[in-house]
């Protein structure tokens, strides 16, 4: 009994600690339709498919936004999928994704 107890308790720790934020809209985003309910923004969290790309091929202006929001992010995988940039990264142990405009605005963050 002991042992079930154990078990359920942990998996309900791992589901709990699991995030998902979804930013705010701003106007910008309202105007151009992406956020919530539009289906422009990649709302996958265990990768949705996409290209790798390299990072000399993500705009200079999504790596710049990239770089002030996560500058302790290491092992970045970056992915093109729908004209948007997605950063699949860590920080620390813990895995994260961006998705990202290819003007640098940040549409949406999630912990992996």
């Amino acid at each position: 009994m002991k042992t079930f107890t154990v078990i359920l308790l942990a998996t309900a720790l791992s589901v709990a600690s699991c995030s998902k934020d979804k930013l705010p809209q701003t106007t910008d985003q309202i105007a151009s339709g992406a956020g919530s309910g539009s289906g422009k923004v990649e709302d996958n969290p265990n990768g949705g498919g996409g290209n790798n790309i390299s990072a000399a091929a993500v705009p200079a202006a999504v790596r710049t936004a990239f770089a002030s929001r996560y500058p302790n992010a290491t092992a970045i995988q970056w992915k093109l999928r729908n004209g948007q940039y997605k950063a699949e990264f860590f920080i620390g142990t813990i895995k994260w994704q961006a998705i990202f405009s290819p003007t640098g605005t940040l549409l949406k963050q999630e912990r992996a």
